[in-house]
């Protein structure tokens, strides 16, 4: 049986050592951020990078592509790049509690609101997915001993952190896009 404490260490070992790639790592400290709007602007980063990417990927020679000066121009490229459809609304929630957060003097924090509306403009079949490998997830920290925020069950997570949850799987479906892989839960 492995410890808590080796686990936990083996684990860090993994980040430390490069072991874990950049990509999967900045999601991890993005998860890792205290606050809501920490959270919100980590992962819209994450989010636009891979929107970036992918849009390089798509063109034969993406030094000539324009600069793009907003998230919408961008997600607008990809579209038309062939980036599915079906990414657009939960993209557009997304980037709309970001703007929330960088222009809305009180927001500070992730209501439920904010979650129910990624949630809902996602489609079904990806949500529920997303939901089941982290309900797996959840139940091997568990199994483990391990009490890591992020990692209980998504009905026991504070709103920050099911929305964070949310927008990674978009942003996992985003990443399917640049290996030219189909969204899980598509026929």
């Amino acid at each position: 049986m492995v410890t808590r404490e080796a686990f936990q260490e083996a684990f860090d070992r993994l980040f430390v050592d490069g072991a874990i790639p950049a990509h999967i790592a900045r999601r991890g400290y993005a998860l890792a951020t205290e606050d809501d709007m920490g959270k919100v602007l980590r992962i819209h980063l994450l989010i636009e990078r891979a929107l970036k990417n992918g849009i390089a990927q798509s063109v034969p020679w993406p030094d000539h592509l324009p600069r793009l000066r907003s998230f919408g121009d961008r997600v607008g490229l990809a579209l038309a790049l062939g980036l599915d459809p079906d990414l657009k609304g939960p993209l557009t929630a997304i980037n709309s509690l970001r703007n929330d957060f960088a222009h809305e003097e009180n927001k500070e924090r992730v209501t439920d609101e904010d979650v129910r509306r990624l949630r809902s403009a996602m489609i079904p079949n990806h949500a529920r997915i997303a939901e089941e490998m982290h309900e797996l997830s959840a139940k091997m920290a568990r199994d483990f001993g391990l009490e890591i925020e992020h990692m209980r069950p998504i009905s026991e997570l504070t709103p920050g952190n099911r929305w964070a949850f949310y927008a990674l799987a978009v942003l996992s479906g985003l990443e399917f896009r640049e290996w030219g892989l189909a969204l899980p839960g598509k026929a």
